[in-house]
């Protein structure tokens, strides 16, 4: 029992993660007149008045007008390509407090019983009332979760992508059995409530041991109201949500009753900044680290 035991913790965490841009012509010359001179044969007995030799103008050249050279276009600057902006939440999906984007990522770090490690959380696809989110950790492991939206309000329907969370050496397989509340509403105005109740079942095998399971995870919380957080991201002015996790596990013929507590805070028009969990397995603390872009 030792194994599954452990399993269960493991599986536990994963699950929580879901609460979880050209030059011119040149002009021709003209060639004047050159006709011979006429001479005039004088009469004899008469005193011939000699006829003066007309006097021969030379056509002046047409002044030529020369072709303008043509005004050069300069040549305009390349335009850097911007960085495409994320594309944005339909309305449904338009939450103040998670900024729904395909595109947008955050980084954080995870540190609790397992260790420390980081991990990229994504919007991975994006529908007119629903999307799916996707965490890869540095250790390998990769969860995705998908979302329903109503007005605002966000749900998350199962514990992983097509109802699967795989982990080095270990995989669940989950069908989720009924499915009622709200994961994060659009309000979260001081002493607003809200809970989530979430009923999956299926397999879950760790190295070469297949163990059936059900699990029955209730999610209860608060807002209490803004305050200051720092993280490795920046300091922030958050809202700090208090929540409570009831879950119950059952392995094959054993059942595993599991409680924690925990604190979210979440800042406007950036997301989740922190959460810390406190089990009687140890506490567990996420920070983020850094947004994209």
């Amino acid at each position: 029992m030792k194994l599954a035991h452990t399993s269960l913790i493991l599986f536990i965490l994963a699950a929580l993660f879901l609460s979880a841009c050209g030059g011119g012509a040149q002009p021709t010359p003209t060639t004047a007149d050159t006709t011979p001179l006429t001479e005039v044969t004088p009469t004899v007995g008469t005193a011939a008045t000699p006829t003066p030799a007309p006097t021969n103008t030379p056509t002046p050249a047409p002044t030529a007008t020369p072709t303008p050279a043509p005004t050069a276009t300069p040549t305009s600057e390349p335009t850097a390509t911007p960085t495409p902006e994320p594309t944005l939440a339909p309305s449904a999906c338009n939450n103040p407090y998670l900024p729904v984007a395909v595109g947008r990522e955050w980084v954080y770090r995870m540190s609790g019983p397992v260790g420390t490690n980081e991990f990229t959380r994504s919007i991975a696809t994006l529908t007119e009332n629903g999307f799916t989110d996707r965490d890869t950790f540095d250790v390998g492991t990769v969860r995705e979760g998908e979302w329903r939206c109503e007005d605002g309000d966000l749900i998350a329907l199962s514990p992983g992508s097509q109802a699967a969370v795989s982990v080095p050496d270990m995989r669940f397989t989950f069908t989720v059995e009924s499915n009622e509340g709200v994961t994060l509403p659009a309000d979260l105005a001081p002493g607003k409530t809200w809970s989530q109740r979430m009923v999956y079942s299926g397999r879950q095998t760790v190295g070469d041991l297949t163990m059936d399971t059900r699990n029955d995870l209730t999610i209860q919380c608060r807002a209490i109201g803004e305050e200051p957080v720092t993280v490795p991201a920046g300091a922030f002015t958050a809202m700090r949500v208090e929540c409570t996790h009831a879950m119950k596990v059952t392995v094959q013929e054993f059942t595993v009753s599991i409680e924690s507590t925990g604190v979210v805070w979440y800042a406007k028009g950036v997301g989740m900044v922190k959460s810390l969990d406190e089990s009687a397995e140890g506490s567990t603390e996420i920070v983020l680290v850094a947004t994209r872009p």
